[in-house]
């Protein structure tokens, strides 16, 4: 049982804060403030933790300089053996201009699913800006949920969802203006089948700023036909790109490899089509699936679809867009 108020670390020669390591978990561990700036390694790490509750963090400039050490995460949750727990509870976390990414919630163990990382760990708000790399990234984690925040101006993907996740919420969160995609959902080297994403409220806008009309909003995919990503849901959910020179690809991609997605919110599209179709519209213009809707595969008309239905039922590739 730890209770401490505030704390605050500059330019610490690792993290900021360290809570671990393996064996018996620390229990009980309640921080009302956090701030750490400069940490050569993370802002702060958790490798092992029963009840870690943190009120309000603040982590930037991790890793930075020559001397930095990898991976230069604004924060990294993240356990060394199957026996460590985690289960983390964040009220505001903010992260920016971090060497790395803003933060990770990942396990590097291989092998099958009893190797996740089993949480809860959930952020009540998170704010993630300016870093070198994705605003935040995730991997062979069961039951992670960001409800509400703001994830704009970093290098990479606002969201990286490298594989093998159970049960993940983002929720009411804007995610613009980043590097690469919005969402990044191509999962890659999985050990077993990922499911129950969930993205409502979600506004996600102008990204692929790296390389313009490159990257989509969401994109969704499986290396696998053995791993089948499927149930993602997003109610409320708005893909847009409302810049001049427009940058987002599409609002929403998919591979062959996903089924059970169902997304309902506002799409609009373009005059050419293209940039902000949806994702049934876009994947139409890739593989020239079947398409139920109101205009012609591949010859979209400029306008607004408010209220919109997308989903891909079962394992037919076949999407359907509706007014709901």
């Amino acid at each position: 049982d730890i209770f401490i108020d505030s704390l605050h670390s500059l330019n610490p020669s690792l993290d900021g804060l360290y809570v671990g390591p393996s064996g018996i978990a620390p229990k009980n561990i309640h921080i009302r403030r956090l701030k750490v700036d400069g940490g050569n390694r993370n802002g702060f790490s958790i490798t092992n933790g029963d009840d870690v509750t943190i009120d309000y963090a603040e982590v930037c400039n991790s890793g930075v300089g020559i001397n930095g050490a990898a991976p230069r995460d604004g924060f990294d949750i993240e356990p060394n053996l199957t026996t460590d727990k985690i289960r983390v509870s964040i009220g505001k976390l903010v992260t920016y201009s971090n060497a790395g990414s803003g933060g990770a919630v990942i396990c590097q163990i291989t092998g099958a699913e009893p190797f996740l990382v089993h949480g809860p760990v959930t952020i009540g708000e998170f704010v993630s800006h300016d870093n070198t790399l994705a605003g935040i990234k995730t991997h062979k984690v069961k039951d992670f949920s960001i409800l509400s925040g703001d994830i704009y101006n970093n290098g990479g993907d606002g969201v990286l969802i490298n594989r093998d996740l159970r049960r993940l919420r983002i929720n009411n969160c804007k995610i613009y203006n980043n590097g690469g995609r919005g969402i990044n959902g191509a999962l890659n080297q999985q050990d077993f089948a990922s499911s129950d994403f969930n993205f409502d409220g979600c506004v996600i806008y102008n990204n692929s700023q790296t390389t313009p009309n490159n990257s989509d909003g969401i994109r969704l995919d499986s290396d696998s036909a053995s791993f089948v990503l499927s149930r993602v849901v997003g109610q409320d959910l708005k893909l847009f790109d409302d810049q001049a020179s427009k940058t987002q690809r599409y609002g929403w991609s998919s591979g062959s490899d996903v089924k059970g997605v169902d997304f309902r919110g506002y799409f609009p599209v373009n005059a050419t089509g293209r940039h902000l179709s949806t994702a049934a519209l876009s994947y139409v213009e890739q593989s020239r699936a079947s398409i139920t809707t109101t205009v012609t595969p591949g010859a979209v008309a400029a306008g607004s679809y408010q209220n919109c239905t997308i989903s891909m039922p079962g394992l037919t590739n076949s999407w359907r867009v509706e007014s709901v």
